[in-house]
């Protein structure tokens, strides 16, 4: 709390924005005391509000959906102090552009760094069986990772080592019919937001199992658990016009509950109301 409270003496800050629960309970805290004169929102990173979030003293939440929205009401928030973003990413990710690439088959993006490491292990196998489906990999900063794959000279999986760029990112997004991901969730909103069909594979306890039960909830993601065939799995979903419309009708109701407007525009408009109102006492 001390480097808290120092930290925010020497920048003076206006509007204090916190995607970790930890400084938003600190925040929280200063608030109810009158210590802290900022304007604060909370950030919601994941699908679930964990019980060391800021809730009392934080003047507005973005929510990643319907769900999260009523969990912090029924913790005592307003409702007019809740606006639905969904988990924000970066502008370029909402771009609608068609696919540049004429493909043949299914081509599905793979991403987690971690691949090769417990369960994940036996999924790289399974890729490796794959005939029918293209996959891109995302290997990050697992150099070890992005060799293992050129050493094998598959023609249907082809490896990314890590990519800074948002635009390239975005085009690799356009190129596939769906996304074969752990639990994170900047990753999985990345994909809502793309439209693109979501495939979890074992994701780990905590965090990562809590959101794939919120989003399966929404019928959002397709679990392939240990044992399916992973090829399977994903092309029993994409070849099925009953499931993929199932899909798309949730994927549309999810978008609904956005707020439509952009994020500048949403905190323009907060902050105009909070400082104002701070103006008058």
């Amino acid at each position: 709390m001390y480097y808290f409270k120092r930290l925010i003496h020497e920048k003076k800050p206006s509007i204090l924005f916190f995607t970790h629960s930890l400084p938003s309970n600190m925040a929280s805290v200063l608030k109810q005391k009158n210590q802290l004169q900022a304007l604060t929102i909370n950030v919601y990173t994941d699908f679930f509000v964990n019980h060391l979030w800021g809730i009392n003293g934080i003047d507005f939440h973005f929510a990643p959906s319907m769900t999260v929205k009523h969990e912090l009401m029924k913790k005592g928030v307003p409702e007019q102090k809740i606006v639905v973003t969904g988990i924000p990413i970066d502008r370029v990710f909402k771009r609608d552009q068609q696919s540049t690439i004429k493909k043949d088959g299914i081509s599905i993006l793979v991403t987690g760094g971690n691949l090769g490491v417990g369960g994940m292990g036996d999924l790289f196998s399974s890729l490796l069986r794959s005939r029918r489906i293209h996959y891109h990999v995302l290997c990050g900063k697992n150099e070890a990772l992005y060799q293992k794959i050129l050493n094998e000279n598959k023609p249907n999986i082809t490896p990314y080592a890590y990519i800074s760029n948002r635009e390239k990112m975005n085009h690799l997004y356009n190129q596939v019919d769906g996304v074969l991901t752990k639990a994170g969730g900047v990753t999985l909103s990345e994909c809502l937001m793309k439209r693109k069909p979501i495939f979890i594979y074992q994701p780990l306890p905590g965090q990562e199992r809590i959101n794939v039960n919120h989003l399966k909830k929404l019928g959002l993601v397709t679990m392939i658990e240990s044992g399916d065939s992973v090829e399977n799995k994903i092309r029993d979903f994409l070849s099925c016009s009953n499931k993929k419309a199932t899909y798309h009708e949730k994927i549309n109701a999810f978008h609904d509950n956005l707020e439509k407007r952009p994020l500048s525009a949403i905190i323009d408009e907060l902050a105009s109301a909070y400082f104002q109102k701070s103006s008058h006492y």
